[in-house]
């Protein structure tokens, strides 16, 4: 399972948290995420920087990740023209 939560400080900059964990055949691994997000002002276009740290038991394993992730998704709300 996993949860997160998301902040916008202002309409084009966001921070955002999440925590993920699961158990799979009784090895435990964990995984701590902080994002910091620049969007332009309708989110057409989000750039995510997202620095991860992974927790696996019984063994830690150097397996970190910084990711750089740009999201580019449509605007629903365009107007529609009917012919």
């Amino acid at each position: 399972g996993y949860g997160d939560v998301t902040y916008s400080w202002t309409p084009f900059f966001s921070t955002a948290i999440r925590f993920d964990y699961w158990n799979y055949r009784s090895e435990v691994e964990k995984r701590g995420s902080l994002a910091l997000i620049w969007s332009d002002f309708y989110k057409n276009s989000s750039f995510y920087l997202v620095f991860s740290k992974n927790m696996e038991l019984p063994i830690e394993e150097k397996n970190d990740e910084v990711r750089l992730v740009w999201r580019l998704t449509p605007q629903y709300d365009a107007p529609v023209k009917s012919f």
